[in-house]
């Protein structure tokens, strides 16, 4: 593993049943970067990043996150290297039954020692970083989707994770409120270094944060395109790849949900 390189993927293949999703897949992801793994619904983009973070063990192949090779380890070092992971689940994952800042303190509570003080303030940072100041002792019911998304993200920052991960972080969002969420992400990205895996197949999220991408397929389970999304929309040669990064943008199309 490079000193580059922050997760690398290696021949991975990824099956539920019978049913193969992912038939040997390799791809790295380098530190600092913003990589976006896009395609069709169903191609396996989420199993992907389920497997990317251990939630999945692949019925062949490895993934090293560092220099860990997180489908050998036990329990207790796969957990030991999720905590450099933060996770953005399209859905939010938010519990209703907390204030925004009760839940942005969770994880500080379960994985740290730190005093009750600290952890308010190192609260407030986060809520500040993602313009959620003052919100502490909102209900999650009190948020508009745009709120939810960017809280779920002040919770995944809560550690300070080396790497953070984005389940179609546009979905269900009006046009403005995604633009918006889009530049905060790159913002993030340019100002704290965090390396971070997007999962999209929408258009103007991918052109405006994307530094590289790679785009699954889900008839051959396998990567058909790498590399900028500009230069595969101007000279991509397979009409796979052509069609779907010049197809007509219509924003409803990041509501719908991978689910594979």
């Amino acid at each position: 593993m490079t000193g580059d390189t922050a997760i690398r993927v290696e021949d991975l293949v990824a099956r539920y049943g019978d049913n193969t999703i992912l038939d040997g897949v390799s791809c790295e992801v380098r530190k600092g970067e913003i990589f976006v793994v896009v395609g069709g619904s169903g191609c396996g983009k989420t199993t992907l990043l389920r497997h990317m973070i251990g939630l999945r063990k692949p019925a062949a192949g490895r993934i090293l996150v560092g220099d860990d090779d997180i489908t050998n380890l036990d329990e207790d070092g796969l957990r030991s290297v999720q905590r450099r992971l933060g996770v953005t689940f399209q859905a939010g994952a938010l519990f209703g039954s907390l204030t925004l800042g009760e839940n942005i303190a969770l994880p500080l509570h379960e994985y740290t020692s730190l005093p009750p003080d600290t952890i308010d303030l190192l609260v407030r940072i986060k809520l500040d970083m993602v313009s959620l100041g003052g919100f502490e002792d909102f209900r999650i019911s009190e948020l508009s989707g745009g709120m939810k998304k960017r809280a779920a993200l002040a919770r995944a920052m809560a550690l300070d994770p080396a790497i953070l991960f984005f389940d179609e972080p546009s979905a269900g969002l009006d046009p403005i409120t995604s633009a918006e969420l889009d530049d905060l992400i790159v913002q993030i990205n340019k100002s704290l270094g965090t390396t971070m895996v997007v999962i999209s197949h929408e258009l103007p999220s991918i052109f405006t944060i994307a530094d590289r991408i790679i785009m699954l397929d889900g008839k051959s389970h396998r990567i058909i395109a790498e590399g900028d999304p500009r230069e595969l929309r101007d000279h991509a040669i397979d009409p796979v790849v052509h069609s779907f990064f010049n197809r007509k943008s219509e924003h409803s199309e990041g509501s719908q949900q991978d689910g594979i």
